[in-house]
């Protein structure tokens, strides 16, 4: 989308007063109550089944080899909040990919932060974070293509990250232009994202035995954060840990 385009939208959003998402109130995008109304998962599960795990593991080697039916790469997927086709935080997450509404980045990057450290979580994936940070784990947002970071103006994944509050290594390139994954089914997402990310020049060193807290928005069937992970471990990353605003339904 043009950069002109999004000039007129956001000309249109000054024109037109703004509605809450969620109960079309008038002021904001979303109004403090409605953003108070998306709860945060209660227990984490397995990639694959879906059953219970405390920290997003899979449940044994067959869920680890049935969920891409390929290598899979990362260790473990920490999801915030419940995500389907008619929720709040989807009208969120499009509006922000989409509408190029930046605004609402405070807001998404509130909910990845109560995963990772408020009492809404359990104490046990509070404790897991924590000792993460104490170690030194290395914070990596999914690149975006360099045309869609031109067209966008930001990457999301790259803003959630921020809200961290840990140092930000920028240390991949995402070398294959795809259209948007959310159009496309199980299979082409697989096949249009291998071997679309690289490790920059000389960050090899940098990365291996670490590790790493690969943050993303959405997860749908999981492939571009295991095309992420997969140049990771590569490079020599111990372990890591895909954090992700909410999982969408796999096709």
């Amino acid at each position: 989308m043009s950069k002109y385009f999004k000039v007129l939208y956001r000309l249109l959003n000054i024109i037109y007063p703004t509605e809450c998402l969620g109960c079309g109130k008038n002021g904001q995008l979303v109004c403090s109550e409605c953003l108070l109304s998306i709860a945060p998962l209660e227990t984490q599960e397995c990639p694959n089944c879906r059953a219970s795990s405390e920290f997003g593991t899979f449940c044994n080697k067959t869920c680890r080899e049935r969920f891409l039916k390929v290598d899979c790469f990362f260790d473990h997927l920490i999801v915030c909040s419940k995500y389907d086709k008619t929720s709040l935080l989807k009208k969120l997450i499009e509006r922000l990919k989409y509408k190029f509404s930046e605004e609402l980045t405070d807001d998404l990057s509130s909910l990845l932060q109560a995963c990772v450290s408020s009492s809404a979580s359990s104490p046990e994936l509070i404790n897991f974070f924590d000792q993460l940070f104490v170690e030194g784990v290395f914070v990596i947002p999914v690149p975006l293509h360099k045309k869609r970071l031109r067209d966008r103006g930001f990457n999301q994944a790259e803003l959630l990250a921020r809200s961290l509050g840990r140092p930000i290594f920028d240390v991949m390139i995402r070398t294959v232009y795809t259209p948007p994954q959310a159009h496309l089914n199980r299979r082409n997402r697989l096949r249009n994202l291998t071997g679309a990310f690289i490790l920059k020049k000389g960050q090899d060193e940098l990365v291996a035995g670490r590790s790493v807290i690969l943050i993303d928005d959405v997860c749908t069937t999981g492939s571009t954060l295991n095309e992420c992970a997969k140049v990771l471990k590569q490079a020599g990353a111990s372990k890591i840990v895909a954090l992700v605003l909410a999982r969408g339904d796999r096709r």
